[in-house]
């Protein structure tokens, strides 16, 4: 198929529509998918049903979306595949399960039996051009959502910066300082809740529901005084734990052991839970090149409340 007959197919989507209004959900999730391309957050065709995935989903619905419309991406993530160029891999050992599927049901469900979506491949192709990128999205704006063009132009150029800055967080850290961005601080932390697999790194917690995203991104040594957003710097932690480690009631050591304040008594409500988390291990990433550095850890440790 043409680029021709891939803009007929974006233009002409099998959307729901309620009370007069086109369900904006399908096209919402093809801006999505096309920013995460051309942002080189997907850089094969395998299209995860991921956290930058639904974040930026959230962004884009939250501004074209009508009071009757319920934020809920697996409904576009899996009716897409009625428009004849979005696919499913199913795990090998769920194929006929997958086959069975008539509606998504949970996202338990449907990621227990769907491993990723997939393009065609002429349509991937096509992607990888910038200009025949542009078209497909001017396209799925102007059909859809004319008058909401300018804030998501914005949103898209807002993408790009925050992108670029989560490389530099990435690969070259110490440039960060050179570096300058308006976005910093989505950008590191998109980058921590990515490498703490978006769990507290204290108590574990994890939660990532329709882009709704519990887990805060702390600095070790905050930004006013370092200057650093370097990943090294930073830690994810639940609301409570993030709280509690700002006022210094609890501080990662670099014996990679939390550490809490004497100050604390397991007699007073609330306290208890807290102070169980004395001498556990920090919840570390996978990845060792983002352990936190020990001057960050050394500088939380010397001024534990005491």
């Amino acid at each position: 198929m043409n680029l021709d007959g891939y803009l007929k197919k974006f233009t002409k989507l099998r959307t729901g529509v309620s009370r007069g209004q086109v369900k904006p959900h399908k096209p919402v999730m093809l801006l999505a998918i096309l920013s995460l391309i051309e942002n080189k957050k997907i850089t094969s065709n395998r299209i995860d049903y991921s956290p930058y995935l639904l974040e930026l989903f959230k962004r884009l619905f939250d501004i074209v979306k009508s009071e009757q419309d319920a934020l809920n991406p697996l409904l576009p993530f899996f009716y897409l595949r009625g428009d004849g160029f979005f696919h499913h891999r199913p795990f090998s050992e769920e194929a006929q399960s997958y086959k069975a599927l008539s509606d998504p049901g949970s996202i338990k469900k449907f990621t227990r039996i769907v491993e990723y979506a997939y393009l065609d491949e002429e349509l991937w192709a096509y992607l990888q051009d910038q200009g025949a990128l542009n078209t497909l999205r001017d396209g799925l704006i102007l059909s859809y959502f004319p008058k909401y063009k300018a804030q998501i132009e914005g949103i898209v150029k807002e993408e790009k910066e925050i992108s670029g800055y989560e490389t530099v967080l990435k690969s070259e850290p110490d440039k960060i300082k050179e570096t300058k961005s308006t976005y910093r601080s989505t950008a590191f932390a998109r980058i921590i809740r990515e490498i703490y697999d978006y769990r507290c790194a204290a108590c574990g917690l994890r939660l990532n529901l329709n882009g709704l995203v519990i887990i805060d991104a702390a600095h070790l040594i905050p930004f006013s005084e370092s200057q650093d957003d370097d990943p090294r710097n930073g830690i994810a932690l639940c609301k409570n734990h993030h709280w509690a480690m700002d006022k210094f009631l609890i501080v990662p050591g670099a014996d990679n052991l939390w550490h809490v304040s004497s100050e604390l008594d397991d007699r007073i409500e609330g306290c208890k839970e807290i102070i169980t988390l004395n001498n556990r291990k920090i919840l570390l990433p996978q990845d060792e090149k983002y352990y936190p550095k020990s001057e960050s850890l050394a500088w939380r440790y010397t001024r534990i409340l005491r």
